[in-house]
């Protein structure tokens, strides 16, 4: 395996200086300071070293390991730590390592410098002398060195790259919602390039369209600080002239009445010093509904015949068997989309009356949940009780979306219908007689 590799050369060179000269001796007769000096100093010698620790650290600025672009190619690691002995007043003390970069697969960072810096100090522990004086390093000297060492880009011959992005995007007219985006470099090479796509809140990214005519495009669901965003990969760098064409399909939901458009927000960012934003491109499509309603039902018993043999009426009649025998009619309203609709209404009439005579007569009707049922009719003005062999419905409702089967008796109209399932309970008996009864739902 073939590494991009350089040398790191670090030098260090001291000198000592300030000293006064003449010292006295001290009252107990140890060594003055000047012979001390004499031994290791500017002024007569410069046969004495000083002995330094130094560190070497790879790419500073950044703070985890894993992100690292350089190496030390004798340890794989970024730190390099030793005792350097330095002699004074003489050349600089000079080592050299060897640093290689990583595959450019293991990194996106390619345009932050990579810094490499050296940290010194003395090792007073072997600079102490027998008296145990310790020299000092001069204060004005910086307590480190940073260089820094620029990954070579295809950026003209100052190596910093103008990107010039561009972006386009068309609305396809699939009910699963598809933008067709159209991504171009111009300039010169956008690292770290990715296509940032706000949707709005009623839609959701389902995935990209996979197609031999649109490049391959990868794209990730994101949120930050409660803002969702889609990020799609444009390339590392994205070269100047490239062109991307790609298909995001998204999925709308939620929709109210107030809604008549939804609006996708995009735009192109990269690393780059300049240039580093393509401007917002913001799309709005309007909404529309489209559904395909059907409505079947069932009668049990399916056929009547009158008049009913050995049948009589009782006077006055008590419970609804004494008025006939029951007739249930199941009713289904079903949406085969596109579109999910917000209001719904079915009206029912059926005979009430023939010949002033009374033809289906409901004893009673009960409701649970948000549904209300009205009739041009007075329900059960005869008061009769619903008995045990009375009919007795259980009437369920569901939103009307794409495909949901809906079950109502009368006739329900719903102000908004959310996703969910309801409940409509209503007992009824029915005798020859004809009305309408209306059910609201609100």
């Amino acid at each position: 395996m073939l590494l991009v590799a350089f040398k790191v050369k670090y030098c260090l060179k001291a000198s000592s200086r300030g000293a006064p000269a003449t010292l006295s001796k001290s009252e107990s007769g140890v060594r003055s300071v000047l012979d001390i000096i004499r031994q290791c100093g500017d002024l007569l010698s410069s046969d004495c070293s000083a002995d330094f620790n130094i560190e070497l650290v790879l790419d500073r600025l950044k703070q985890k390991e894993a992100t690292k672009r350089v190496l030390f190619l004798h340890s794989r690691t970024f730190q390099y730590s030793k005792n350097m002995a330095v002699s004074n007043g003489r050349a600089p003390s000079c080592e050299e390592q060897f640093v290689f970069l990583r595959d450019d697969r293991e990194f996106r960072d390619k345009i932050t410098p990579i810094s490499v810096v050296m940290e010194y100090q003395l090792d007073y522990q072997q600079a102490a002398d027998k008296t145990g004086l310790k020299p000092i390093i001069d204060t004005a000297a910086p307590p480190n060195v940073t260089k820094q060492a620029h990954i070579l880009l295809d950026c003209g011959d100052d190596n910093i790259c103008k990107p010039d992005l561009k972006l386009a995007i068309y609305v396809g007219d699939d009910n699963a919602l598809t933008l067709e985006v159209s991504a171009e470099n111009r300039g010169e090479g956008a690292y770290e390039a990715e296509l940032h796509v706000y949707p709005p809140q009623q839609a959701d990214f389902t995935g990209v369209v996979r197609s031999q005519t649109l490049s391959r495009l990868s794209c990730a669901y994101k949120k930050e600080n409660q803002t969702k965003m889609v990020v799609c990969d444009l390339g590392n760098p994205m070269k100047g002239g490239t062109k991307v064409l790609a298909e995001l399909r998204f999925s709308v939901h939620q929709l109210s009445e107030e809604d008549t458009t939804v609006k996708f927000d995009l735009q192109i960012v990269s690393s780059n010093q300049f240039n580093n934003t393509s401007p917002r491109v913001s799309s709005v499509t309007q909404l529309a509904v489209l559904a395909k309603v059907s409505i079947r039902g069932t009668s049990s018993p399916g056929q009547v015949f009158l008049p009913i043999a050995n049948w009589k009426t009782k006077e006055p009649p008590v419970v609804g068997d004494d008025i006939g025998p029951q007739i249930v009619h199941v009713y289904e309203l079903l949406n085969n989309g596109p579109s999910t609709f917000s209001k719904a209404a079915l009206e029912v009439e059926w005979p009430h009356q023939f010949r002033n005579g009374s033809l289906l007569y409901i004893t009673s009707y009960e409701t649970e949940g948000p549904i209300n049922c009205t009739t041009d009719v007075e329900i059960n003005p005869l008061r009769v009780s619903v008995g045990s062999s009375s009919a007795q419905h259980l009437l369920q409702t569901h939103y009307l979306q794409q495909r949901t089967p809906v079950g109502m008796w009368f006739h329900p109209e719903s102000e908004r219908l959310k996703d969910g399932t309801e409940t409509m309970f209503a007992r009824e008996t029915w005798s020859p007689e004809r009305d309408r009864t209306t059910c609201r739902r609100w």
